[in-house]
């Protein structure tokens, strides 16, 4: 009805009881067997338990049956130790000796012990003792059972037959005279047989025989008291009956043999003996091991002979089925707690029921469909032991409507289109001074690494699979890490310049080994998340969740939804722990690098994003202390819309002020400017000069030229005897002077030009010290 799996413990490998085996088997186990409490407690889930016939651990958390243990100093003390307090579960049963009662009929006399004590040959002759299927055909049996009687139709095929005292239909058992019944063998006691319980189980019927000189004793095979296994008490009891054998055994009530001779001349009947007192019971022996016990430690005093009080059966609940139901690591919620436990505490019958139930056992041909029918026919009875909201139904909860699905799914398809335009942007400003002193190949790795995240708390937020799980925690923890590690990188790298340079020390970095540096960090996460999903990979579980509603049968509907989660709960804890552990690293590094000229410090930026970082994770963080309180479907996609608006901010954050950023917002910006405009100053200064000085020297080599056609040709004699005119000469090196004077200022001036030109291979990304150096100290 609750749906709630269960097994039965019989304590025994050998003794089975199992209420959907084809063969029903009905076999009882040891009496008053705490062990099974002990493992149950100490092993939590009895699927743990060892199952071989050598080493078997009986394992149970409730035990239905306890009869009187309270002067069983030993079963107090495990009960205590084991159990919750016991309870009650109604039933008034009894223990003692019994005979079938058309022998009592027959002789009126066996009813009370006083018509037995002391009538040795009278029992002897009476009570014969049962045979086997096997000692039949071996020593009673002419034929060796080879040609059918009306006892045997055959001999025993397989060794479970060779024990057996009754087969419907091929044996119907045999009481036979033996050596215990001889009354004329000198010295020997005679007595009658009474079938005793098996060692395992709790039985006064030596020491009762012993005490008040009832000769009879039992013949079976178990260990010490010589009694039989509860099969073949049963196949005794049903023998006697075939065959109108005198049989007299040690029983109890309720039970089903019991209830299924009820009302015949074969049921049983309870002899009389002496009552029980409370002297009587203080002085029984209660041996823990009565299978090994010796016949002294069985037969007690004297004080101990009394007849079995009627006692009031309780039940035993094991101390952990209680946290087992309603406390575990994680929490469990209310919808997806067990009805089970409650359902044992509540529930008690009576004999009149369990009566019931054994008329039904007797018409059904299993004691499954007895019970199943007794269920339907009292199910009012049976109502009032369901704990409220019970039974339960489960439906899939409808994602239509609901805001946090497409609240989660929206946010990161935002993160990812704002990363992907950021990118693009920073991509055609690559060549702008604020992209090159920030360095693109960094930006564009933590621009990776936010649009990584950014598809991750998509994945995270939509409905979950067995790969959406893996992908999601691949894409978080591993663009984290990208996005995080380059920036860390870079201000080390800064840091390591600055102390470098403070000390007048050159340091060279390549850009190769900073790269290095971030695949390599990169490469130890790639490895711990295939680990993971070698090992423990997220796997998409079952969540669910108790509505009020109901459908139309009246049961309480369950729905039920789906998030990722691993077996062991340390690996989404460790990935955690490593993000907060580069966001402390990244605060550290940026603390440091505070008092570097702000040219070349991102501190400030840094220390803000980190900031926003340590606020978002810290919130995941929270939400992993809610599960148990807030359902993990709910949180799994608040944890997704966090992980958006931390990509979005830190977007703002880090990349908005480089990309608004024109070139001249700082110091080293309007000097490079200034250096630039005094530079191309001069150069055209110098330029204007020279052409004017050139085109004097064109303009006197065309006068002379123009003066030499009109001077005569004795003038032109005269002129190269004297050389050319001295005004002309003295003009023309006044102009060559100036060309000199020109090319010295130029030279001079080329110590201006190299650092113009430092300057712009430091805006190119070239980080070398000197230029820094030079920057710092300007």
């Amino acid at each position: 009805m609750l749906d709630v799996p269960s097994t039965i413990e019989t304590g025994s490998y050998e003794a089975r009881l199992n209420l959907y085996h084809p063969d029903s088997p009905f076999e009882y186990g040891p009496s008053n067997n705490f062990e099974v409490l002990k493992n149950g407690n100490m092993l939590g889930d009895c699927r743990k338990a060892r199952k071989g016939p050598e080493d078997y651990q009986p394992c149970a958390h409730f035990v239905p049956e306890v009869w009187d243990i309270s002067s069983f100093t030993y079963m107090e003390d495990q009960v205590e130790s084991q159990a919750e307090p016991l309870l009650s579960m109604g039933i008034l049963g009894q223990e003692g000796w019994f005979v079938t009662k058309f022998t009592v009929e027959a002789d009126p006399s066996l009813g009370t012990y006083l018509g037995l004590v002391g009538q040795n040959e009278k029992l002897a002759e009476m009570f014969l003792r049962p045979t086997t299927w096997k000692d039949y055909c071996e020593k009673v049996s002419l034929n060796g059972c080879s040609v059918p009687d009306g006892t045997a139709q055959r001999a025993p095929i397989t060794d479970d037959e060779e024990d057996r005292m009754f087969v419907e239909g091929l044996y119907t058992g045999f009481f036979r005279k033996t050596e215990e019944n001889d009354c004329t063998i000198p010295g020997k006691n005679c007595t009658g047989h009474m079938a005793d319980y098996p060692c395992s189980w709790l039985s006064f019927m030596e020491s009762q025989a012993y005490h008040f000189n009832i000769p009879v004793s039992s013949s079976g095979n178990q260990m010490g008291s010589r009694g039989y296994s509860h099969s073949q008490l049963k196949e005794i009891w049903r023998a006697a009956n075939a065959t109108r054998s005198n049989c007299m055994a040690y029983w109890w009530f309720p039970e089903a043999l019991y209830h299924e001779f009820s009302g015949t001349d074969a049921e049983f009947f309870k002899i009389t003996l002496p009552p029980a007192t409370r002297e009587c019971y203080r002085a029984k022996q209660r041996l823990e091991l009565m299978c090994t016990a010796t016949r002294e430690e069985r037969l007690g005093t004297p004080e101990s002979a009394c007849d079995n009080q009627p006692d009031l059966i309780d039940k035993a609940i094991a101390k952990s089925l209680h946290d087992l139901t309603y406390k575990n690591s994680f929490g469990e919620n209310e919808a997806s707690t067990s009805p089970g436990y409650e359902v044992l505490k509540l529930f008690t019958i009576d004999n009149f029921h369990l009566s019931d139930i054994y008329s039904y056992w007797e018409k059904k041909p299993s004691p499954r469909e007895a019970v199943c029918q007794w269920i339907v026919d009292n199910m009012e009875y049976v109502e009032r032991f369901i704990p409220p909201s019970y039974p339960r139904t489960t439906q899939a909860m409808n994602e239509k409507n609901n805001p946090l699905l497409y609240a989660s799914i929206g946010a990161g398809s935002l993160a990812t289109t704002l990363v992907a335009l950021t990118a693009t942007v920073i991509w055609r400003k690559r060549r702008q001074r604020p992209v090159v002193v920030a360095q693109v190949e960094f930006l564009m790795l933590v621009l990776s690494g936010a649009g990584i995240l950014a598809v991750g708390s998509i994945l995270a937020g939509a409905m979950p699979s067995n790969r959406s799980c893996v992908a999601a925690w691949w894409l978080i923890l591993f663009g984290y890490t990208l996005e995080l590690i380059p920036l860390i990188v870079k201000m080390t790298a800064i840091h390591r310049v600055v102390s470098a340079a403070k000390r007048l020390r050159r340091i060279v970095l390549k850009r190769t080994s900073l790269l290095g540096a971030v695949g390599a960090v990169c490469f130890l996460v790639v490895i711990y998340l295939a680990v993971w999903t070698i090992v423990d990979p997220p796997r998409r579980t079952e969540e669910l969740f108790l509505s009020e509603s109901r459908n139309s049968q009246g049961l309480v509907i369950v729905e039920t939804s789906y998030y990722c989660r691993s077996g062991n709960m340390a690996w989404p804890y460790i990935a955690t722990g490593w993000i907060v552990m580069l966001l402390v690293w990244a605060s550290l590094i940026a603390f440091q690098a505070r008092k570097v000229d702000k040219d070349f410090n991102e501190s400030r930026t840094l220390a803000f994003m980190i900031y926003s970082h340590f606020v978002f994770i810290t919130l995941v963080v929270v939400t992993y202390g809610l599960s148990g309180e807030v359902n993990e479907t709910t949180l799994r996609r608040m944890r997704s819309l966090i992980l958006s608006v931390d990509t979005m901010s830190a977007l703002c954050i880090y990349f908005l002020p480089i990309l608004t950023d024109d070139g001249t917002s700082s110091r080293l910006g309007r000097e490079v400017s200034g250096l630039h405009q005094e530079t191309n100053g001069r150069a055209n200064a110098f330029e204007r000069i020279r052409g004017a000085l050139a085109s004097g020297l064109s303009l006197i080599s065309a006068v002379e030229q123009v003066d030499a056609n009109d001077t005569a040709e004795s003038e032109r004699v005269e002129d190269k005897e004297q050389g050319p005119p001295q005004p002309f000469e003295r003009i023309r090196g006044a102009l060559a002077s100036g060309l000199s004077l020109i090319s010295a200022v130029e030279e001079v001036d080329s110590s201006d030009a190299l650092d113009s030109e430092q300057v712009k291979k430091q805006e190119r990304g070239i980080m070398e010290s000197p230029a820094i150096e030079q920057a710092t100290e300007r």
